[in-house]
């Protein structure tokens, strides 16, 4: 049964917004006719007015099993869970943080993302809710413990990293206590998600695209302004928010003309490496990407 988002009530409760604020954005997402999608105007993010899948979502997903640690067969198809720009982005951000240091991924999958830390330390570790992906960790991972909640260590962390899992998350902010709590003295928490501020959604605010973007397993989109003040609020001392775009332009061109996702598979013989940079540095100079990176201190 849908239940209401407890998230923004959690945030409303701690007093880190007013319920005035908010109002209606559009009905439907791409898998949901249902659910509303609200914003919130003072901390400037989208969210959702239900819970569909609850905090079990990616448990009852059927994962099989890994090849090569970087794929999975879910529902009968083999994906990848390895982007190789991801990668460059998060070693060159990171590098200088991670040298020998105990490192936990937060909501880790099935390690996908181990070979890239594995590379800085070997004092590696993760977390994973769901049974069936900590069985392929174990599997696949023999010498990296995972544990399904971050407070069964016993040890704290330099680095908790969590890429793309936050806003799956409700209960933010006893989510970020507890991130907060396991991490040492003068500990980085690194966060990857996805950026409410992006030009096709909020600023041309593309039908399609919407309807495309927000999905029943996304419950929020942060803004700049609200990741600062929640991560603030629950005691880190210094939050530094860089802002990435993830997809290449060719992916905007499409979703603008042919109202389409995978642009930059598809347009891909169109590309032009020096284009792409230029207009990605425009983007994140204007605060307007597709993901935020945040980089937070305690």
């Amino acid at each position: 049964m849908p239940k209401k988002n407890e998230l923004i009530s959690e945030l409303i409760k701690n007093k880190i917004t007013n319920s005035k604020h908010i109002e209606k954005f559009i009905l439907g997402t791409r898998d949901s006719k249902s659910l509303n999608v609200l914003y919130d105007k003072n901390l400037d993010i989208f969210f959702l007015d239900k819970i569909l899948t609850g905090d079990n979502f990616y448990i009852k997903q059927k994962i099989e099993k890994s090849i090569n640690s970087s794929w999975v067969k879910l529902n009968n198809k083999y994906i990848s869970l390895v982007n190789n720009d991801d990668n460059i982005h998060r070693k060159k951000i990171l590098s200088k943080y991670l040298e020998k240091k105990s490192i936990c991924d937060f909501g880790c999958g099935i390690g996908d993302n181990f070979n890239l830390l594995k590379k800085f330390s070997s004092k590696l570790s993760g977390v994973e809710i769901s049974k069936k992906k900590l069985h392929l960790l174990k599997k696949n991972f023999k010498k990296i413990p995972v544990k399904n909640n971050i407070l069964n260590f016993k040890n704290n962390f330099d680095v908790i990293t969590m890429f793309h899992v936050l806003a799956h998350l409700p209960r933010q902010i006893q989510f970020l206590r507890k991130i907060h709590k396991k991490l040492n003295k003068n500990g980085i928490l690194f966060i990857e998600t996805l950026h409410s501020n992006d030009l096709l959604s909020k600023h041309i605010q593309l039908k399609e695209y919407n309807k495309f973007r927000f999905s029943k397993e996304f419950l929020i989109l942060h803004s700049e302004k609200s990741i600062k003040k929640i991560l603030k609020y629950v005691g880190f001392t210094k939050v530094n928010v860089i802002f990435h775009q993830r997809y290449n332009y060719l992916n905007q061109l499409n979703w603008i003309y042919n109202k389409k996702p995978n642009g930059h598979e598809t347009l891909k013989k169109f590309f032009n490496k020096n284009l792409d940079k230029k207009i990605k540095k425009t983007l994140s100079d204007n605060k307007k990407t597709d993901t935020l990176i945040i980089l937070a201190k305690k």
